[in-house]
């Protein structure tokens, strides 16, 4: 028994350095095929603080050590006045990996909860807010290109609202 619990975090190592590989590799052959990131790009990560988020800048770094082009990376957190949300572990963070970045305060949370009803969703007027003022950042830091992690879930979702509730 106790060789198997030795050998389970190696195992588990093991599995998470192919995933990683893996996903550099995806990402690397999405970026050349399509041109996602050209010579001398400004690329700001959208970082939310969530764990897609996370796994963005950390592929986007390794590529960018990797790529036969060369890339600026600025890490850009939006702080939209939600209660409990510290910009203090991002900014550790984005230090810790000597990375250019942004924390930009707006607090649209509270044009949220003013305009829309207390039983309704809050998403779509959020998103909209959050979009604007992370284009109007990327305007003032000469930014090309805004990368923003999803998980297939959020994608679908985001997608799906777009379809049923777009404005006509």
């Amino acid at each position: 028994m106790e060789v198997a619990s030795k050998n389970k975090p190696a195992e588990q190592q093991a599995c998470a350095d192919k995933l990683t590989k893996r996903i550099s590799h995806l990402v690397g052959k999405c970026t050349k095929d399509f041109n996602m990131i050209l010579h001398d790009d400004r690329l700001m990560v959208c970082m939310s603080g969530g764990k897609e988020s996370f796994s963005l800048l950390e592929t986007l770094t390794e590529l960018q050590k990797k790529a036969p082009i060369k890339f600026q990376l600025v890490a850009v957190n939006l702080d939209q006045g939600q209660p409990g949300f510290s910009s203090e572990i991002l900014k550790n963070y984005f230090e810790s990996l000597k990375i250019k970045f942004h924390i930009r305060y707006q607090d649209t949370f509270s044009v949220v909860k003013k305009l829309i009803p207390k039983e309704s969703t809050m998403c779509s007027l959020c998103s909209r807010l959050r979009i604007g003022a992370l284009y109007r950042i990327a305007e003032q830091l000469n930014i090309t290109k805004i990368a923003v992690g999803h998980h297939k879930d959020g994608i679908l979702e985001t997608y799906l609202l777009n379809l049923f509730f777009q404005d006509h």
